[in-house]
């Protein structure tokens, strides 16, 4: 009795999951925990995460640079020349008039081209915002996995320490032994799969996070495999990029045809001559003006390369954006297989677990570890189920992510 009573004393100092002092962490070993709701994550994911900052970066640039591309490209500009001087004069007594000459030029651009300037920087930052939902879904995506794999080992190493708490030292050292070494292993992996959730929300990583969901409030979901499909073809950030990107090759092709209208330069100009006197001879004060055009040779439009460049950069995207639907309606069909897998293999392995807890009476060890296998099995389905799940709502463009 005296060395049972030791060797559980012994065994509850060097448990492995604890709660520290405060309650907002959680402590696995040496290792500092800072649990998480998966929406609590998912925010911090999109704001901190480094790829989805620089397509906000981009998009910021993309909607400064409308100002610039709305402006009248007008060009205007002043010049302003006085004399002549002479070092010497052609004859005496000659006397410089001293003219005062003041001239304006400016463009005056080919019709339709600020309009179609216009028109592109809207469809640029359009399209930019549409990249910057796309990276943020996918990048969010990614993290959820992640999350839903360090949930996975947390729940692990729960079952091994109430498993560890069932078994008795003075018979079962053994197998108490056996899972204390997996308790240290699937510690490592909490540890691996922490260390990248912080790397989605540039976290510094004196503290780590951890998942604090459940797993048991996710419940199976029934869909029509159409309505997948029509929203997917719909919604999908890939598909609506593909779509903006489009609209944008439309708008730049636009403006390279109008960019072959010709630009003319008017240009005014003033003069003032002083009165003077030259040769013995009184000269009034004159006033003397003009106005002249500059219309270029327009040379440029015998080549349409630009035209066709931009006509199969259109062409180029059109043909993606069919290989990308046909594809969306394949990665549905199979994702909907998937999670209907998903969804037959946990009711199996939720009979199994209750099939093992009404066999197993956990009298003996066998009994105990027997029905913590099964445990195990039904949070890996449980957990797989999830991933299926938020991979079924993402393919098809529905970007909610389930309540952990």
């Amino acid at each position: 009795m005296k060395l049972k009573i030791i060797l559980m004393l012994a065994f509850n100092l060097t448990t492995v999951i604890t709660h520290a002092q405060s309650t907002d962490l959680y402590k696995v070993g040496t290792i500092t925990y800072r649990p998480a709701v998966l929406s609590e994550y998912l925010s911090l994911v999109s704001a901190n995460n480094g790829s989805i900052q620089s397509k906000r970066y981009a998009t910021s640039s993309a909607i400064a640079q409308k100002d610039i591309m709305s402006a009248s490209n007008l060009n205007a500009f002043m010049s302003y020349g006085r004399g002549s001087y002479f070092s010497q004069v052609p004859y005496t007594p000659y006397e410089s008039p001293k003219s005062n000459t003041v001239s304006l030029t400016g463009t005056i651009e080919g019709f339709g081209k600020r309009a179609a300037r216009i028109h592109l920087s809207i469809m640029e930052i359009e399209r930019n915002q549409i990249e910057l939902e796309l990276t943020e879904k996918s990048v969010q995506k990614d993290a959820a996995y992640v999350y839903l794999d360090t949930l996975r080992f947390k729940l692990i190493l729960e079952s091994i320490q109430e498993a560890l708490k069932k078994l008795d030292p003075s018979k079962d050292q053994q197998d108490i032994n056996t899972l204390m070494q997996a308790q240290k292993g699937a510690a490592r992996d909490l540890q691996y799969f922490a260390y990248t959730m912080g790397t989605y929300t540039n976290q510094k990583f004196d503290t780590l996070w951890i998942p604090a969901g459940s797993i048991e409030k996710s419940q199976m979901q029934d869909f029509q495999i159409e309505d997948l499909i029509d929203k997917a073809l719909s919604n999908r950030s890939d598909v609506l990029y593909l779509k903006g990107a489009i609209r944008s090759a439309e708008a730049s092709y636009e403006l390279a045809k109008k960019n072959r209208n010709i630009n003319v330069t008017p240009s005014i100009w003033l003069s003032q001559t002083p009165a003077y006197v030259a040769n013995g001879n009184d000269y009034k004060k004159t006033l003397a003006y003009g106005f002249s055009v500059n219309v270029p040779i327009p040379t440029h439009l015998l080549h349409d390369s630009e035209l066709i460049q931009e006509a199969n950069n259109k062409l180029s995207l059109e043909a993606s954006l069919n290989d990308l639907q046909s594809k969306v309606v394949a990665e549905v069909n199979q994702a909907f297989m998937q999670y209907d897998d998903a969804k037959t293999k946990i009711l199996e392995d939720e009979i199994s677990f209750k099939d093992s807890l009404h066999q197993n009476p956990e009298s003996s060890a066998k009994d105990i570890l027997s029905n913590r296998e099964a445990k195990v099995n039904l949070i890996d389905s449980r957990i797989n189920h999830l991933k299926a799940l938020i991979n079924l709502l993402q393919t098809s463009g529905i970007y909610t992510f389930p309540a952990l």
